[in-house]
């Protein structure tokens, strides 16, 4: 098994991104998929961290088997 590790800052660049593995890649089988989004928060303000709401991080996992 492998896996492949797709991170972008906005979940649809991060779906266009596997689409485009996937159609680049037919003869793969897709064994799981962990999907995560973590809000960023701001730190530089001197007060209590607050989460920036316009600004996640988005990161999927995708572990598959090549067919040979």
């Amino acid at each position: 098994m492998k896996i492949k590790i797709f991170n972008e800052n906005f979940a649809s660049d991060v779906e266009a991104a596997v689409n485009k593995w996937l159609e680049e890649n037919p003869d793969i089988e897709i064994v799981d998929i962990k999907t995560f989004a973590t809000p960023m928060h701001e730190m530089c303000t001197g007060q209590s961290p607050t989460i920036l709401n316009q600004w996640n991080e988005y990161l999927w996992t995708i572990v598959y088997k090549e067919e040979k």
